[in-house]
């Protein structure tokens, strides 16, 4: 009896031991992800601010090529942080639950329809600087001509609507990595229509699509819009300077019958014009081909799933 007695006692205690070790296992990893979490909002945050997007929109209505392109690169690298996230915590893609996958494909799907639209702005602006310079190779032989074909590059709305989503009612994991991941890509997800909605409002030439961009991510993450900015009307840096350039080429022709160095003047800002697009070009086709291929690692382990489950 005595016998059965200690064993007992010994079992007792090696389970209640166990039980400890797991309970403080469990608090520290909630305390790791809780950190790991807390410690990608503050790059996000970071980012944010390095980029400075209100204070240059504050100081003045012109952004620039190269600053919508850091934006994009900013983009980029709030989706390495968040998929550094899921390293650092331990929960790859084959783990997540269909909730968080779900909400992964429609995001990323979302990113893939605003590159599309992206790309669809840019080629319009590359068909209006080849429309300038053909009317610039018209000047010397038929100036008349030239005259005709020498428009200014405006502002095109072409179509992408936001698409508004209810994130009240939806339900949202309540505890563990799950929850962790899922606020992450909340988070991802303000950035990325935030930074859309301040590349169509440059690109079009007004605050509207700022404006339905506020309505989306207002119910996501922490997404503040000055209502300065709201109120702005956007111009482009380098469209900007090409239009100048054409009214001069418009002036001297009309007063002296010719205009060399005004055409020479508009041909450099064509030349630099061409280049800062063709960059901002291959910077979205570099992050498409990234969103594209991550989407398609997670296709590959929701059919692994779906095959394992059959099996």
């Amino acid at each position: 009896m005595v016998i059965f007695v200690e064993r007992f006692s010994k079992l007792y205690n090696k389970l209640e031991n166990n039980i400890r070790h797991h309970q403080v296992h469990h608090h520290e990893d909630e305390a790791f992800t809780s950190a790991s979490l807390q410690n990608f909002r503050s790059k996000v945050s970071s980012l944010i601010n390095q980029l400075g997007a209100e204070k240059i929109i504050a100081e003045s209505n012109l952004l620039s090529f190269s600053f919508i392109q850091q934006c994009f690169q900013m983009l980029d690298l709030v989706n390495k942080d968040f998929a550094k996230l899921v390293v650092e915590i331990d929960y790859p893609m084959n783990r997540w639950e269909t909730k968080l996958i779900e909400e992964y494909m429609s995001y990323s799907l979302d990113l893939l329809d605003m590159f599309n639209s992206v790309t669809r702005e840019l080629s319009y602006l590359k068909q209006a600087r080849l429309s300038l310079a053909y009317a610039l190779s018209l000047i010397e032989d038929s100036p008349s001509l030239a005259i005709q074909s020498l428009k200014p590059i405006e502002p095109k709305n072409l179509s992408y609507e936001f698409k508004e989503k209810d994130m009240k009612n939806e339900e949202k994991p309540s505890s563990g990595k799950e929850k962790v991941i899922f606020e992450a890509l909340t988070e991802a997800k303000s950035v990325g229509y935030w930074l859309f909605g301040l590349f169509l409002a440059a690109i079009r030439g007004n605050s509207t699509p700022y404006s339905e961009m506020k309505r989306v991510c207002g119910q996501l993450a922490n997404c503040t819009v000055s209502e300065t900015i709201l109120e702005r009307e956007f111009v482009l840096k380098e469209i900007k300077e090409v239009n100048e350039a054409v009214t001069d080429v418009l002036v001297n022709i009309a007063s002296m019958g010719k205009a060399s160095d005004a055409a020479e003047k508009l041909q450099r800002r064509l030349e630099g014009y061409e280049k800062k697009l063709d960059g901002l070009g291959t910077e979205v086709e570099r992050l498409f081909a990234g969103i594209l291929a991550r989407r398609n690692e997670l296709l590959s382990i929701i059919r692994q799933k779906q095959y394992n489950e059959s099996a």
